[in-house]
């Protein structure tokens, strides 16, 4: 395990690393994790409320659509933001703290670029998945709830405030979901920038706590070659294919992205 300057244990380790080194990074981990998760609850709860009031307001089926619409740009907002803070911080996790200000320093223009068009790229490829999927599914919600309340406001209105769409469960959801995606991504982008063609595995593992899902406690401690995918059992008797703990771009199912705060662990092993 390596160190940087603040003592702050490394996610890049060289041969095995202990559990007090694996615990210690991993409530690293959750510091990121909970500034993170405080911040885009907040933001989709103000969402949330927000969508409801506009689709309550909504007098035809464009209407709805234009609420959504405005939504779903909304949420690539947040997103797009949320990513552009967490990669120095996730970064700084397998980066000592004085390569990590050198890099951004001496190219400061160069690396903002870069970190722009990442971001764009991650929101493209997974994070674009996840809110497409959200999005869908609220949609028919909304539909049939407007077809059935028949064209009545109030009635439509109603059918909206009780219908759990917009509550803060969701919001705390969309935020686990989206910061493990944050945090591993910019975990394993960082892990291969710096590998400079050392030999690269990775690890993954849980909380250890007792809320883990069986399929994922399944998977703690398991190790693969870093070009490798890890293959994940699902409850249908299936496995998924992923990248990283809350990767879908291989099309891991809901059951195993949605609500999960495992981490990936790079090693050099040469």
């Amino acid at each position: 395990m390596t160190y940087g300057p603040t003592g702050g244990a490394k996610a890049l380790t060289s041969g095995k690393p202990s559990r007090a080194d694996i615990a210690r990074l991993e409530r690293r981990v959750q510091v990121i994790r909970n500034r993170f998760e405080r911040w885009l609850r907040g933001q989709y709860r103000t969402m949330l409320r927000n969508l409801r009031d506009a689709l309550a307001d909504a007098m035809s089926q464009d209407g709805i659509d234009d609420a959504l619409r405005g939504f779903d740009e909304d949420q690539r907002r947040a997103l797009r933001r949320c990513y552009s803070e967490i990669y120095p911080l996730a970064a700084s996790l397998v980066v000592d703290d004085d390569t990590l200000k050198a890099w951004n320093e001496g190219l400061e223009t160069k690396a903002q670029d870069e970190l722009d068009a990442r971001i764009r790229k991650w929101i493209e490829e997974a994070i674009g998945v996840n809110i497409s999927l959200i999005t869908e599914s609220m949609r028919e919600k909304v539909l049939k709830f407007y077809k059935e309340s028949r064209g009545d406001p109030v009635a439509f209105m109603e059918a909206l405030k009780g219908s759990g769409l917009f509550s803060d469960v969701r919001a705390r959801r969309i935020a686990v979901t989206e910061t493990t995606i944050g945090i591993n991504r910019c975990v394993s982008e960082t892990a291969h920038e710096y590998s400079h063609g050392r030999r690269l595995v990775k690890t993954w593992h849980t909380t250890g706590g007792w809320n883990v899902r069986d399929s994922h406690r399944a998977m703690d401690g398991k190790t693969v070659e870093d070009g490798e995918l890890f293959r994940v059992p699902r409850d249908d008797g299936g496995e998924d294919l992923m990248e990283f703990p809350g990767d879908s771009t291989h099309g891991a199912s809901p059951g195993n992205v949605v609500n999960c705060h495992c981490m990936v662990f790079y090693s050099y092993m040469d």
